[in-house]
């Protein structure tokens, strides 16, 4: 009694003080008091006011996204809001709009991902030739500005941050300016995301699609076969066991313990401690299977779904970082694995998946030609196999191959390359992602290059 009236004070105080703030002039201050407020109707499962006060938020957050004209400050105001997509799906779910609460969390997912497709390879056919110029040219300024943003700061190419901030800020709103004058001639130019419809359309024959999500208050699965129009509550699994505390506690270990453990912690001292990592792949598969893919792969089999049936699995949050398909159970005294039963292909979102799908048939991606980097390093033993067997796919393709495999020389022959194999070391950069990497022979190619500089208008798998 005393915790409901202490809730109850904490939302009287969020809510006067959203009377007074206001979403134009404290941006910042608007969404975390609206996403407090949100959070305590969510705590007290008032499903009602928690999807009004969620749907408020990621508006608002949605305009500060817009607003936000450096790559970190955009990827920091998404990263604040993650989680209010999940629980307004959730929210949304529990007032029976099964419709409204996948596309929620479809939407969740594509947040910078349109604006991404703008800065890289969209297909710019469809228009005239004055507004394909026009939008290289303002795409071209905003990612050599973002490439310059991220060199160190003490570099001589750099301009100061505060010259450069806005010189990308002005760029930014040109190219927006640009796509919404293109968009108002031509409506099917860059759409924002699916809607229902041509999400569904996305699930392959036979198959289905595999969406969980997670929340304090426990969890839920999308379970949507091929041939449906709509959704209806049917199609969701309600995981009262598996809560957003039970995924962190997968991947980081018990919040109590002061170590990083969980798959985290055994995936990091995989290389001393072996035996560890391969306890966390057999241990954690297997709560994989009891918690999430167990009941899953009961309701497809409920659904008739035949052995091998294509899956679409779109994973929310920190579940993308763990090998659900390795989930598994005993069988006759042997392990069997959910990969076993289905074929799985994981999605970051049904846009990205259309997206891709959508290029496939582009004429530039049609031709057959390879791009094969194979053991720049010279410590991988297996790899000059691995490239003579892929490489043998390939008529006239010669690999690039120990000390050939430069950053200079792979920027150059991946132009136009419809397949590109990359045989070599990579690395992740916790502290920024940006600066994860592939590993040359002269250098580390990072994701900010990649970005910036790897001509990819070929590809059709990297």
């Amino acid at each position: 009694g005393e915790r409901a009236d202490n809730l109850d004070q904490a939302i009287r105080h969020y809510e006067q003080a959203l009377e007074v703030l206001s979403c134009e002039a404290l941006p910042s201050e608007y969404i975390r008091t609206q996403g407090n407020l949100s959070d305590l109707h969510f705590a007290q499962e008032d499903w009602e006011r928690a999807h009004t006060n969620y749907a408020a938020v990621i508006k608002a957050g949605v305009e500060l996204v817009a607003d936000a004209y450096t790559e970190v400050g955009r990827r920091a105001e998404v990263g604040t809001t993650a989680q209010l997509y999940a629980n307004d799906a959730f929210a949304l779910v529990h007032l029976g709009q099964p419709r409204d609460a996948l596309l929620r969390l479809e939407q969740g997912k594509t947040r910078l991902l349109n604006e991404t497709l703008a800065l890289s390879e969209i297909d710019l056919a469809m228009l005239p030739d004055t507004d394909q110029q026009a939008l290289r040219a303002a795409r071209q300024a905003v990612r050599e500005l973002e490439a310059e943003m991220r060199l160190p700061a003490d570099a001589s190419a750099r301009r100061n941050r505060r010259e450069l901030a806005e010189a990308l800020r002005q760029a930014r709103d040109a190219l927006s300016r640009l796509i919404k004058t293109i968009r108002a001639d031509q409506p099917g130019f860059m759409p924002v995301g699916l809607d229902l419809p041509a999400l569904l359309a996305l699930i392959p024959e036979v198959g289905a699609l595999v969406a969980p999500l997670f929340t304090s208050k426990g969890g839920a699965v999308f379970v949507v076969p091929h041939g449906r129009n709509a959704i209806n509550k049917d199609d969701i699994l309600h995981l009262d066991r598996f809560a957003d505390a039970d995924l962190r506690a997968l991947l980081t270990g018990p919040a109590d313990e002061p170590e990083l453990g969980g798959w985290l912690g055994a995936y990091g001292d995989q290389e001393v401690d072996p035996p560890r990592w391969f306890d966390a792949i057999e241990t954690i598969g297997q709560v994989l299977w009891d918690r999430l893919m167990g009941p899953v792969h009961q309701r497809l089999s409920t659904l008739g779904l035949a052995k091998g049936a294509p899956l679409l699995l779109m994973p929310q949050g920190g579940l993308g970082l763990l090998p659900v398909h390795a989930a598994w159970r005993a069988v006759n005294g042997k392990k069997r694995y959910f990969l076993d039963d289905y074929t799985v292909s994981y999605v970051p979102s049904g846009y990205a998946l259309g997206t891709s799908c959508h290029r496939l048939g582009e004429p530039s991606r049609r031709h057959r030609s390879l791009l094969a980097v194979v053991n720049p390093t010279r410590d991988l033993p297996f790899t000059p196999a691995e490239g003579r067997v892929v490489t043998a796919l390939f008529s006239g393709s010669k690999p690039l191959e120990e000390d050939q495999a430069t950053g200079k020389a792979v920027i150059a022959a991946a132009l136009k390359c419809s397949y590109l194999h990359f045989a070599c070391h990579g690395r992740y950069s916790w502290e920024d992602a940006m600066q994860s990497s592939l590993v040359l022979a002269d250098r580390q190619m990072t994701l900010a290059e990649i970005n910036s500089k790897l001509d990819l208008s070929a590809a059709r798998l990297v």
